[in-house]
Protein backbone atom coordinates (compact mmCIF):
# COMPACT_ATOMS: atom_id res chain seq x y z
CA UNK A 1 0.00 0.00 0.00
CA UNK A 2 1.50 3.02 -0.86
CA UNK A 3 1.24 6.29 1.33
CA UNK A 4 -0.36 9.40 0.10
CA UNK A 5 0.98 12.85 0.22
CA UNK A 6 -1.22 15.88 1.27
CA UNK A 7 -0.38 19.00 -0.62
CA UNK A 8 -1.45 22.31 0.60
CA UNK A 9 -0.84 25.50 -1.98
CA UNK A 10 -0.62 29.05 -0.72
CA UNK A 11 -0.73 32.06 -2.95
CA UNK A 12 -0.74 34.40 0.14
CA UNK A 13 0.98 35.05 3.04
CA UNK A 14 -1.08 33.25 6.36
CA UNK A 15 -1.88 36.71 7.77
CA UNK A 16 -3.81 39.87 6.81
CA UNK A 17 -7.61 37.26 5.23
CA UNK A 18 -8.92 34.30 6.29
CA UNK A 19 -8.66 31.82 3.85
CA UNK A 20 -4.27 30.99 4.12
CA UNK A 21 -4.64 30.83 7.60
CA UNK A 22 -7.31 27.99 7.68
CA UNK A 23 -5.20 26.11 4.95
CA UNK A 24 -2.46 26.62 7.21
CA UNK A 25 -4.53 25.47 9.91
CA UNK A 26 -5.71 22.41 7.58
CA UNK A 27 -2.67 21.80 6.67
CA UNK A 28 -1.00 21.38 10.42
CA UNK A 29 -4.31 18.92 11.61
CA UNK A 30 -3.24 16.55 8.87
CA UNK A 31 0.18 16.51 10.12
CA UNK A 32 -1.17 15.64 13.61
CA UNK A 33 -2.33 12.33 11.80
CA UNK A 34 0.70 11.66 11.03
CA UNK A 35 0.17 12.21 7.08
CA UNK A 36 2.85 13.85 4.75
CA UNK A 37 2.86 17.20 4.03
CA UNK A 38 3.88 19.37 1.70
CA UNK A 39 3.02 23.05 2.42
CA UNK A 40 3.89 25.40 -0.99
Amino acid sequence: MSKKAFTFISRTAPYGSNRPKMSLDAALATAVFEQEVNYL
